[in-house]
């Protein structure tokens, strides 16, 4: 009985490695995006250039784009970990997208194409710990990543 608590406490840790690995990679992009535009920006002030109103426009819309991701991710995260770890009957699709948003991006950004056919099917009740399904899935994605890495597959399809 205790190698088995052992054995889930470890598998428990590798899910939370995995989960904030995914969460960093969530960030790098929208915070790299939100940098560069204020740093062009700010030089192009300090060096008195003109800035077009599109070009300044353009800028702030992407840096607006980016923080919403960034929101979007951390709600994300937030009601992942707030869920209590108790069976409940959930519908399948939906905790896929949950996992597919959380996730899918390391994948994309990785260069790899992420698709799903979740509007093709009719919703699947399923009882379950929606949690520990997510972070099921969430496992199989970034296993997926590393087995295309590592055959080095530059047009891989998950």
């Amino acid at each position: 009985m205790k190698k088995e608590i052992q054995m889930f406490e470890s598998a428990q840790l590798t899910a939370m490695r995995s989960m904030i690995g995914t969460i960093i990679h969530q960030w790098k992009q929208p915070l790299n995006v939100i940098s560069m535009n204020t740093s062009i920006l700010l030089m192009k002030s300090e060096n008195k250039e003109n800035i077009t109103k599109e070009f300044f426009e353009q800028s702030l819309n992407d840096i607006l784009v980016s923080i919403e991701r960034l929101d979007t991710t951390t709600k994300t995260f937030r009601n992942y970990l707030k869920e209590k770890k108790e069976t409940k009957e959930i519908i399948l699709q939906e905790r896929v997208k949950e996992a597919l948003l959380i996730s899918g991006t390391v994948a994309k950004d990785k260069g790899f194409d992420l698709q799903s056919n979740l509007e093709d099917t009719s919703s699947i009740p399923l009882t379950t710990v929606p949690n520990e399904l997510i972070e099921v899935i969430i496992n199989i994605i970034n296993n997926a990543v590393d087995v295309l890495e590592d055959k080095a597959m530059d047009d891989g399809l998950i």
